[in-house]
């Protein structure tokens, strides 16, 4: 088997709009237990959280 045929698919990354960043933000937090990063936008119109070994769910 080739190097190219063995590399497996990742996720790194998802985004997902919501309709109350606050609300789902506590959401993820309280209810997935999932632990938050800091954002890199610092505008306070996203969450981000991380899903795994080098993933992370972002909401806005």
């Amino acid at each position: 088997m080739s190097k190219a045929q063995s590399k497996k698919a990742a996720l790194n990354h998802i985004a997902l709009s919501v309709v109350n960043l606050k609300k789902s933000t506590a959401f993820y937090i309280d209810v997935v237990q999932l632990d938050t990063i800091p954002e890199p936008f610092h505008d306070n119109k996203h969450t981000w959280f991380t899903i795994g070994p080098k993933s992370h769910l972002h909401i806005i």
